[in-house]
């Protein structure tokens, strides 16, 4: 077994250009990986393409799985099922006024309208009063958190992670 990693640094048009090129220049047998929701969202139909299986390991978004293609598999949770049970936990809650503040791409996006969907079912008071999206690799947080705070939300969901949750917390936390 001969391993080959590249960085697609998150970018959709690197992770096509990648791939094609381990499958027809390195000759492949599959493809393994994947961190971010909307390269492998680009990367997908190549498998169809090559008949090459790609087995991804992170990349969260439930459109991956939604489209069945039957040469993509996945190892781990996707983001519905997660903001599935962050609503479930959620309903349980004395909490109505909710906001979110996640990153803005697919991940981000989904796993919100996922969890909010899924809290409206099992709570249908519950109230929006704020949606922030800052773009993925934000230094500056301090105007979403401005608003967060005008918003006067009772529980906030959040899918930062990584070095934005880390930022965030630290920003929000002054």
């Amino acid at each position: 077994l001969q391993l080959l990693v590249v960085d697609d640094q998150g970018n959709p048009e690197v992770g096509v250009r990648e791939a094609r090129r381990l499958v027809l220049q390195e000759k492949v047998d599959f493809l393994f990986g994947i961190d971010s929701s909307s390269v492998a969202l680009a990367v997908a139909p190549l498998t169809d393409e090559y008949k090459i299986p790609l087995v991804v390991t992170h990349a969260a978004t439930p459109t991956l799985t939604e489209q069945c293609r039957p040469y993509v598999f996945r190892t781990s949770n996707n983001a519905r099922m997660d903001a599935w049970a962050a609503a479930a936990l959620a309903a349980t809650l004395p909490v109505k006024r909710w906001a979110n503040i996640g990153p803005d791409y697919e991940f981000g996006r989904v796993s919100w309208q996922d969890f909010i969907a899924r809290l409206r079912q099992l709570r249908p008071d519950v109230e929006v009063v704020s949606e922030q999206w800052p773009r993925f690799g934000s230094t500056d947080y301090a105007s979403f958190i401005t608003a967060l705070m005008r918003a006067r939300p009772e529980g906030v969901f959040s899918t930062l992670w990584a070095g934005d949750m880390v930022i965030f917390a630290r920003q929000a936390k002054a």
